[in-house]
């Protein structure tokens, strides 16, 4: 089959050339996966959203900046274990980041009954509520698929750890707070796609749990900080020294990394990290 062609005309001469349409640059996020339930929640308004995902019954918070504007950014937003996605939108100021920068941002709860977040166990429906969200923000708002990207603390950020390592093919990056990869208990997983990640965490003294539940995040960060520098992603590490906390610059770090990325290409922060806190560096 002959590559398809257009006609360019030069008015001056009347002479026709053919011209092959350029091929869209990089590669295309996945497409969207099917609604689990077969339908998508409202999503006109913003605030609380509850539905059935995945045959579970789920609540999200939807926030929407005060001005909507054409391709907007989506941020996935994902809670600490003991927290809420009340406690994540109050806390990281969620609505005042939308409305300055023009962004719509999902923030789920962990499912009622459930452990922790689906890194652990089975992940089906949590993977559910980032794939259904995706597809229904898609369909009802106007976002834009290159520019879909996630951040979480401690649970949370093990929870986007595993997207990174599982949804690579629909997400631009990644804000990892105190999460990261263990051998034994999240193994590190090859992402599909080229992903740029920023990761922070809190020194030595960044733990949760104790005995054998202990989860030390400044070795699970090293650890996945490693392995996808080895395999050729973009990483760029903070260590802010405040233990298990999100890191007082989140908001600044939020606002470079989540929003100046985009699905396939290459992070504009390859350069130079200007701006970012003075205990982050480039790649190790």
């Amino acid at each position: 089959v002959d590559d398809p062609q257009t006609s360019n005309v030069d008015e001056a001469t009347g002479t026709t050339t053919d011209v092959t349409p350029a091929e869209p640059e990089g590669p295309a996020p996945a497409a969207l996966a099917a609604v689990t339930n077969g339908t998508c929640p409202d999503l006109s308004t913003a605030g609380t959203i509850t539905w059935q995902s995945n045959g579970t019954q789920r609540s999200v918070i939807t926030v929407y900046p005060a001005e909507m504007a054409d391709n907007m950014p989506l941020v996935f937003v994902w809670h600490p274990l003991g927290g809420n996605a009340a406690m994540m939108v109050n806390y990281l100021q969620l609505q005042r980041f939308a409305d300055q920068h023009q962004v719509i941002m999902v923030v789920p709860d962990l499912r009622e009954g459930a452990q922790t977040w689906g890194f652990y166990g089975n992940p089906s429906d949590d993977l559910a509520v980032y794939d259904d969200m995706r597809t229904c923000m898609s369909e009802q708002q106007n976002i834009d698929l290159y520019k879909v990207s996630t951040t979480g603390m401690s649970a949370g950020g093990l929870w986007s750890t595993y997207l990174v390592m599982h949804r690579a093919d629909s997400l631009a990056t990644a804000f990892i707070m105190s999460g990261g990869t263990d051998p034994l208990t999240l193994p590190y997983k090859t992402p599909t796609q080229n992903i740029p990640v920023l990761v922070t965490w809190g020194g030595t003294n960044d733990t949760w749990g104790q005995g054998s539940y202990l989860v030390e995040f400044e070795k699970t960060t090293m650890n996945f900080r490693e392995n996808l520098t080895n395999d050729g992603h973009y990483v760029v590490g903070c260590n802010h020294g405040g233990g298990h906390t999100i890191p007082t610059e989140a908001g600044v770090m939020s606002e470079l990394w989540l929003l100046n990325h985009t699905y396939g290409k290459p992070s504009p922060f390859l350069e130079s990290i200007e701006g970012f806190p003075s205990y982050c560096e480039g790649p190790m």
